[in-house]
């Protein structure tokens, strides 16, 4: 009788042992697979980085999406980007503070290039194409500013006009505000050649009047002379060589060789 008491305490005894060992068991699974959990949380967190990331170029901004691609390819490339970007700093102000160049050029870093503006004024003659003598000098010492800080940089010159500007007779011939400031551009893109760099680092294009950086004219119609003085011009963009950088110029990507050196 005294055995059959006995019998439930021996059958509990024997189940709590087995979810004690159960409970063990399942514990020294958890410890075994948790490395495997916190290598997924690390795969969760940078899905979520990504989709962060691709909601931010939800809306295409040419500009800003360059902007976001630097900041990423900084980081990616331990400050590559950054260095470029003072570098190219650096030969805007050596260009700004040239004592030949400030009082006929405006440099200024923009979206990452440097634009050096001449007033055509300075250049060529009222409706002419040949650069004035001794304003030739003047471009030759920006181009060895360039080489002298990075003789890769690669370089896209600009000629605009305004409508008093064309319309010039050459050879009996009229010829248009395009015709007008794709020969200006190409001439000074020459000299780059002269001076050594490569037909795959430069780019000429003219814009003839089409972008007009003051209005031309008051209400009435009338000429603002200056007005038209400051849309004659001549841009010599800098722009950062591709070596080295995930990152392309997608302003300029189709107007250049951006073959990695």
């Amino acid at each position: 009788m005294s055995t059959d008491n006995q019998a439930p305490e021996i059958v509990s005894a024997k189940a709590h042992r087995k979810k004690k060992a159960h409970h063990e068991e399942s514990h020294e699974m958890h410890d075994e697979n948790e490395p495997w959990i916190v290598s997924y949380s690390d795969m969760m967190t940078l899905l979520f980085c990504f989709f962060v990331i691709m909601t931010s170029f939800a809306v295409f901004d040419p500009i800003v999406t360059a902007k976001k691609s630097e900041e990423i390819a900084d980081y990616m490339t331990g400050g590559e980007i950054t260095a470029a970007n003072e570098k190219l700093k650096k030969l805007s102000d050596e260009i700004a503070k040239n004592p030949d160049l400030k009082k006929i050029t405006k440099a200024e870093v923009k979206d990452g290039n440097i634009n050096t503006i001449f007033s055509t004024t300075v250049l060529y003659p009222l409706g002419e194409t040949k650069v004035q003598e001794n304003f030739i000098k003047n471009i030759d010492i920006i181009i060895t500013l360039i080489k002298n800080r990075d003789p890769d940089y690669r370089i896209i010159i600009e000629g605009h006009t305004d409508p008093h500007d064309a319309n010039t007779i050459i050879n009996d011939q009229p010829r248009s505000a395009w015709w007008l400031s794709s020969v200006r551009a190409a001439l000074v893109a020459e000299r780059f050649l002269l001076k050594g760099f490569t037909p795959n680092q430069i780019a000429a294009v003219g814009y003839g009047d089409s972008r007009p950086v003051s209005q031309s004219t008051d209400k009435d119609g009338k000429t603002i002379e200056e007005n038209q003085a400051l849309n004659r011009r001549v841009v010599i963009k800098v722009i950062k060589p591709p070596r080295g950088s995930i990152v392309s110029n997608t302003e300029f990507e189709d107007q250049l060789d951006n073959t990695k050196k």
